[in-house]
């Protein structure tokens, strides 16, 4: 089984997804503490990171401002 090839302009970092979400850091963090965030496509040195279009796809899903489990 092979490794998908990227490039570096198709990873982001929490801190790119909260400014692509509009939200913050601490948010982005407490979703993926909370395992709400899709699995990072490699774990790095310095923090995981993620496709965009996978953050792109989860967006369409994700908690929103207010949501709680089992509100929705």
């Amino acid at each position: 089984m092979s490794t998908p090839t990227v490039t570096a302009d198709e990873l982001v970092s929490m801190r790119e997804i909260a400014t692509m979400l509009g939200t913050s850091l601490g948010t982005i963090g407490s979703y993926r503490s909370k395992g709400y965030m899709p699995e990072p496509f490699a774990t790095l040195a310095i923090g995981p990171i993620w496709r965009r279009d996978d953050i792109i796809e989860w967006q369409a899903t994700r908690p929103g401002k207010g949501w709680r489990k089992g509100r929705h």
